[in-house]
């Protein structure tokens, strides 16, 4: 027996399966990243930017990876027809939306609050 290679098809589908749960990892990471780090900036007059600015660029990344969340969700979509009945299709679906809807709900404050507080 073979142990796999990277190139095998369980590789390529455990990435598949992984590639939106790391997805949402990093723009939760970068959003709290970001915001600790502007706000500190703020609170200490050294910032380059405003807390509109820090707002709009914490919905800009909300954006682009709710945008790339949904590409992969609609690949997920292709491959759960394609093999209705299999498992790892289905599990792909599941969790690009739950990954979807990670990032909207990390989203929800920028949308609704100030970054930094009042």
């Amino acid at each position: 027996m073979n142990p796999p290679t990277a190139r095998s098809p369980f590789f390529a589908g455990v990435w598949a399966g992984l590639l939106p749960l790391l997805v949402w990892a990093l723009h939760f990471a970068f959003c709290y990243t970001a915001t600790a780090a502007g706000c500190v900036a703020l609170l200490r007059h050294e910032a380059a930017f405003t807390a509109e600015g820090l707002s709009a660029l914490l919905g800009g990344a909300t954006a682009l990876a709710a945008v790339a969340e949904c590409l992969l969700l609609l690949h997920a979509c292709r491959g759960v027809r394609r093999a209705p009945r299999d498992l790892l299709p289905a599990v792909r679906l599941a969790g690009a939306l739950i990954a979807l809807v990670g990032i909207l709900w990390a989203g929800l404050p920028v949308a609704l609050l100030p970054p930094c507080g009042p």
